[in-house]
């Protein structure tokens, strides 16, 4: 993998947890760093082989079809102010 590729890699990572977390949108804060990560991966995209590339897609395709087995679904809880536990437990 060459550092192109590896770089597009880490991108991507920072792109979709940040499209998670919320942290992107028009007009927000976040917004002009979105772009910046767009832009950096357009460099990479280019600078990467055409297998590379391929190898990218594929990988971003089997990231969308993975999903928590039922056991690991949770729910969200109310946490109090200086509480100790986590903010999620298991699905009933």
């Amino acid at each position: 993998m060459t550092d192109a590729a590896r770089r597009y890699e880490e991108l991507t990572r920072q792109l979709l947890e940040g499209r998670a977390r919320g942290e992107f949108g028009k007009g927000s804060p976040g917004e002009a760093r979105e772009d910046e990560l767009l832009e950096r991966m357009d460099d990479c995209w280019w600078e990467m082989s055409e297998a590379e590339r391929d190898e990218a897609d594929r990988r971003l395709e089997e990231s969308r079809r993975i999903s928590a087995p039922d056991e690991l679904d949770a729910v969200d809880v109310k946490v109090p102010s200086g509480g100790d536990f986590m903010p999620r437990q298991v699905a009933a």
